[in-house]
């Protein structure tokens, strides 16, 4: 009651009040990873889960090769992106890697099994999951609600 009673009688304070509620409730649901972040993680998912042998991954949504230079193995990745110009590297075992992202300054998860894989992106705070089917590799990015595909 007396929180309804400041607020009526202080309706400036409300506006104020409300403004930065729905102000966060946007940020929150805003979270977007970079096109270049997904790219990256489709890259590394895909040769992992793949094993297939390419130096880059074709992004639909860029319409565009993203070339990569490096080694993935199960336990370590040290890649360079040429596209952006910088180094992504990290360890990990039993499918769960612990990457960083040079080119965006933060740490990336990355949790495979079998042909899928999820994983936390701390620059945009978004989660996203996926799936490799051959060379084909399908991420949905919580963050946006949408997927993203990918060719090695």
């Amino acid at each position: 009651m007396f929180i309804c009673k400041f607020l009526f009688i202080n309706k400036n304070m409300f506006i104020i009040v409300y403004s930065l509620y729905i102000n966060e409730i946007q940020n929150f649901k805003s979270c977007n990873m970079k096109n270049s972040q997904r790219a990256s993680i489709a890259y590394i998912a895909g040769k992992l889960i793949s094993s297939k042998k390419r130096t880059s991954v074709y992004d639909y949504s860029q319409s565009k090769h993203i070339m990569f230079s490096g080694s993935i193995t199960s336990s370590k990745v040290a890649i360079y992106e040429h596209d952006r110009g910088c180094h992504i590297k990290g360890s990990g075992n039993n499918g769960k890697l612990n990457l960083y992202h040079y080119g965006d300054s933060h740490h990336i998860t990355l949790d495979i099994k079998g042909n899928t894989f999820k994983g936390y992106d701390f620059g945009s705070s978004c989660h996203f999951s996926g799936k490799v089917n051959n060379s084909s590799i399908a991420i949905y990015d919580y963050g946006v609600s949408s997927h993203f595909n990918y060719v090695l």
